[in-house]
């Protein structure tokens, strides 16, 4: 039977990772992220944070250690794109499988974006052009791609990326054609992180360089095309990120 979820990617969704107390780091702005995408996209009437959790009955206590995806579809979906929906017409399922760590750094190889003309920063279910990068980067011997538009960096596949300078700040892209991931607004803040346009003529100037999400947090770059980085400072954050993880109440 055709189903629009499957064929379109129609649905949004946000995935986090909890600690061994079963809290999620920085849970209300993953909640946030999945009601502004409803608000855009489907509902005729918004709603809040509040609404939306009560709605739901969601809160933040989930099984330890897990990863988690918490997915929204219309229920009997008859056309693509509804805007005239309501809350109950949303459909929400929640996933939860042991979480997988990557141990090892990452090689990146940087690729045109395809997203800059039609950009919208929501996560929405259908990653096919997302993971076409990534396959595009790994048949060069490449773990990601990192994502470029008129020589500018933006993010890798499905991840922002920081960089660390001779003076172990943190920087990351600015730019309005990415999605600006929770993980990257926490380490922002934690670390009085700076953003700004980051041009790929730059990337000699930086002592090291890392991914981030929401599943995997933080994760160490060996070498972006030809240019290499220095594991041990990403390191030294992603220790910290753990622990601020395993503190959330």
């Amino acid at each position: 039977m055709f189903n629009p979820r499957a064929h379109f990617g129609e649905s949004l969704f946000t995935s986090m990772v909890s600690n061994s107390r079963g809290r999620v780091l920085g849970f209300d702005q993953h909640i946030n992220r999945l009601v502004i995408g409803l608000n855009t996209y489907y509902l005729e009437k918004s709603i809040t944070i509040d609404e939306f959790k009560s709605f739901y009955n969601l809160n933040n206590e989930w099984p330890s250690n897990k990863y988690i995806r918490i997915s929204l579809f219309q229920k009997e979906r008859t056309e693509l794109i509804s805007s005239k929906l309501r809350l109950s017409d949303i459909e929400i399922e929640i996933l939860f499988t042991d979480q997988k760590t990557k141990a090892r750094s990452l090689s990146l190889l940087t690729l045109e974006s395809p997203f800059s003309e039609f950009y919208r920063p929501v996560k929405s279910g259908s990653y096919f052009e997302n993971f076409r990068l990534k396959k595009t980067a790994q048949a060069q011997g490449f773990d990601d791609g990192l994502l470029i538009h008129m020589g500018q960096i933006l993010e890798a596949s499905t991840s922002n990326i920081f960089f660390i300078d001779k003076n172990e700040n943190l920087i990351t892209p600015s730019n309005d054609n990415i999605l600006k991931g929770i993980t990257r607004k926490i380490l922002l803040e934690k670390f009085d992180g700076q953003e700004r346009v980051i041009e790929i003529q730059e990337l000699s100037r930086f002592q090291g360089a890392f991914l981030t999400n929401a599943v995997h947090d933080i994760m160490p770059i060996n070498k972006i095309n030809q240019q290499s980085f220095e594991e041990t400072l990403s390191l030294k954050y992603k220790k910290i990120y753990n622990q601020l993880k395993e503190d959330n109440e």
